[in-house]
């Protein structure tokens, strides 16, 4: 549950004059965008004269009863009142109090406040005032903290500021425990309690004298708590106060003014003064932006001050927020108020609104987290420069293409490892295999067969239709009918292939329309493995489209679902929701690569087979079920071995080589499931993304070897890289491919280069 934070303001004012404009924010640490309300409250003077007679007899009581306390008064001005006397006084100044706050005025930011909490809320109330005789009332006694069991009050000045500070080292919550003059009281129950602590170091500092306490507060390693106990007064209104280490000596904040400053700098994040009278004390200390401290603002008994402790402290440990562990350490004492009166009046949080209240898990988890001492940062820049010049040294090896092997064959292993798809439904594969080339007695087949399988298929209805089989010549007879054919078929498509410096290149019928011709080329990387899709190039003699047949496939099959092609600047496609954008030639792991024309990441399906298939026979003999081709891409081809077919190795095959055909299945399902599916296009990033990525996990490497004992290297770096793996795993099957070998051969050699200048003592 969040906690719920209402900052109260009382302004300029005071009891006498009243509080013309009293502001209350109300937020949270998931929200922290406050609520305001205003109002305000009265002059109420009288409450001056209620405090000054409660504590005039509230002190009195404790001495007439002689009960241990670490309140120090002079003898003669000791008198005699009575219990009776005490509670009266309270009951009028309880009673006096919350009518002031009931005021009209005031009674709107109760009443606004109250409808935006939940009763089981828990909640901060911090009010913000610099006058001592407000800091004295008793807050915890307004009606709302009644209805409200999970509120508890702090008080704040009303100026502060946020300090950055570092965490203090070591593996356990470091607390610095003052004992000081313990002359009527039993400091040694104190000790009892901080030593039973879990998870604690305690340091104990016993009657120390003002330099011992001075070399404490300036430890390097810091301090999350410190605890003070024994005797302590205020002086100026509150505005300052001194605390008694010794028999003889009382020191002030201001006379260990610099240690504490490097101790709230080195990460003390909580005071703790379990003496009398702390207020003046905790003034000062806000001064110096500490985030917490907690005191006793009036003279306090010592049964009341080691009950109080034992609860704060146990509750605080056993996971309960600092606000919620002081509130039920306080009601802890309403038990003892029949011995000690006003007991639960006592304790009270000073808060600094601009830090996070903190718990004892956090304290805990700022060991792990541990935040770098300043002696830290020449060691951090030695390791930023140290990654910076690996980071370099890849990017220059990489852009020579020294790693381009290595890149590729990860990016395979990555593509092999992705889970299995279903089969593309949209499609149909019609294969003349060997047994059907066999039936008809040669391949290719005549113009008059090829006809007769064009006139059945397009009984079934398809919707579009690819022939991924070159035919170049006529192959009589039938050839005029072939061509008509052709003509009349305005979803039918096919191939020819464009000249190279190896090939002469294979032209279309020579009749067929231009518009329904699509080239079946490929771009092989300089290992003959096809990871990229070529979508548009320039004519060419004999092979004269543009597009390549599983664009022309695609964008026909799209086109009666209503999905036209838009040609978007610079040079981009949108088709429906997809953007298709041409791979920059400069990419990361193709540094020397062929940029010729208009490509793309192939995005392979894995599924076998990609489409469901049926023989060119079963068109014939009219043998398939017509749902199957239906409003179907059908594709057309050859699966036989007697029939050369150029093969393609992929990084699913690296070894054996995949026919045309396939590959074709597998590009134009490529193009239609990344419109219709939104099934992601491959993404790679430039040179400059890239480097990033590669510096990034450099300099992780570098950091992570600077924690480590010198035989945890192999471990740290195994577990970092694998962390490392699974990230661009996950990315991977997210359609992004980031440098693995670059990143991976950063991290690893950061590490260790930082690791052995650590061993060294050079870093």
């Amino acid at each position: 549950m969040t906690e719920k934070i209402v900052i109260i303001d009382l302004g300029k004012g005071s009891l006498t004059a009243g509080f013309p404009l009293v502001t209350a924010r109300l937020s949270d640490l998931e929200n922290p965008r406050p609520i305001k309300i205003t109002g305000c409250l009265p002059a109420a003077p009288e409450l001056i004269s209620f405090y000054q007679c409660w504590r005039f007899i509230y002190q009195e009581i404790y001495h007439t009863l002689g009960i241990p306390s670490r309140i120090e008064l002079e003898q003669e001005d000791i008198t005699h009142v009575s219990e009776v006397e005490l509670q009266e006084i309270c009951t009028q100044y309880i009673h006096q109090f919350n009518q002031w706050l009931n005021f009209a005025e005031f009674r709107t930011i109760d009443q606004q406040l109250r409808s935006a909490l939940q009763p089981t809320d828990e909640i901060q109330i911090i009010l913000e005032t610099s006058d001592f005789q407000v800091r004295h009332l008793p807050w915890q006694l307004w009606h709302f903290f009644h209805d409200y069991p999970r509120a508890e009050l702090a008080l704040s000045q009303p100026q502060y500021t946020r300090k950055t500070s570092v965490s203090v080292q070591g593996s356990k919550i470091r607390i610095l425990a003052i004992l000081g003059n313990k002359t009527g009281i039993d400091i040694a129950e104190d000790q009892k309690i901080l030593t039973a602590l879990p998870q604690t170091e305690t340091f104990f500092l016993i009657e120390p004298n003002p330099q011992q306490l001075d070399q404490a507060l300036w430890d390097s390693k810091g301090w999350d708590i410190m605890f003070f106990a024994g005797h302590s007064d205020s002086q100026d209104q509150e505005r300052s106060g001194t605390f008694k280490i010794n028999h003889q000596d009382k020191v002030s904040i201001k006379t260990l003014l610099p240690a504490f400053k490097k101790a709230i700098e080195n990460g003390l994040q909580i005071a703790i003064f379990n003496s009398c009278d702390g207020l003046g004390l905790a003034t000062e200390l806000a001064q110096l932006n500490i985030p917490q401290t907690i005191v006793m603002r009036e003279p306090v008994p010592d049964v009341v001050a080691q009950t109080f402790l034992k609860h704060f402290l146990q509750e605080f440990s056993q996971g309960q927020s600092l606000y919620l562990a002081v509130r039920q350490a306080r009601e802890r004492l309403y038990i003892l108020e029949n011995r000690f009166p006003c007991g639960s009046w006592l304790p009270v949080i000073c808060q600094n609104p601009a830090i996070v209240s903190v718990s004892w898990q956090e304290l805990k988890r700022r060991k792990n987290l541990h935040q770098l001492p300043s002696f830290e940062l020449n060691k951090i820049k030695k390791i930023g420069l140290i990654s910076l010049s690996i980071t370099l040294l890849i990017c220059l090896i990489r852009q020579g293409g020294w790693l381009q092997f290595w890149e590729l064959k990860a990016y395979d292993g990555m593509m092999r490892s992705r889970p299995i798809e279903r089969q593309d439904n949209r499609l149909l594969l019609v294969t003349a295999s060997e047994a059907d080339i066999q039936t008809l007695g040669a391949w290719p087949v005549s113009d008059q067969i090829l006809t007769e399988f064009l006139q059945k298929l397009a009984q079934y209805q398809p919707r579009t239709i690819g022939l991924n089989f070159y035919r170049d010549l006529p192959v009589e007879p039938g050839y005029q009918r072939l061509i008509n054919q052709f003509k009349t078929q305005n979803n039918l498509f096919l191939i020819c292939k464009k000249p190279d410096k190896n090939d002469s290149g294979m032209a279309a019928p020579p009749d067929a329309p231009l518009l329904q011709v699509g080239f079946n080329d490929v771009m092989k990387d300089f290992d003959q493995i096809l990871r990229r899709q070529l979508l548009f190039i320039s004519n060419s003699q004999g092979c004269q489209t543009k597009r390549s047949l599983a664009i022309q496939l695609a964008f026909h099959y799209l086109k009666q679902q209503g999905i036209k092609p838009q040609n978007l600047p610079p040079n981009q496609i949108k088709l429906g929701n997809l953007i298709l954008k041409p791979m920059k030639s400069d990419i990361g792991f193709y540094p020397k690569s062929d940029g010729k024309g208009y490509q793309i990441m192939l995005n392979y399906r894995l599924s076998e087979p990609i489409a469901p298939e049926v023989t060119f026979r079963q068109i014939l003999n009219g043998e398939v079920d017509p749902n199957l081709i239906k409003d179907k891409l059908v594709l057309v081809g050859v699966n036989s071995i007697s029939v050369k077919d150029e093969g393609h190795r992929t990084p699913y095959s690296p070894d054996q080589e995949v026919r045309g055909f396939m590959i074709q299945a597998q590009m134009v399902s490529h193009l239609l499931s990344a419109v219709l599916d939104h099934r992601p296009l491959l993404q790679v990033g430039s040179k400059w993304t890239d480097a990033l990525w590669i510096g990034l996990w450099t300099l992780l490497g570098g950091v992570s070897a600077m924690f480590i004992s010198d035989r945890g290297i192999i471990i740290t770096l195994a577990t970092t890289a694998a962390v490392f793996c699974a990230v661009s795993w996950g990315l991977f099957l997210g359609a992004i491919w980031t440098p693995v070998v670059p990143a991976l051969l950063g991290l690893v050699g950061a590490g260790v280069w930082v690791w052995r200048l650590q061993l060294n003592k050079k870093i």
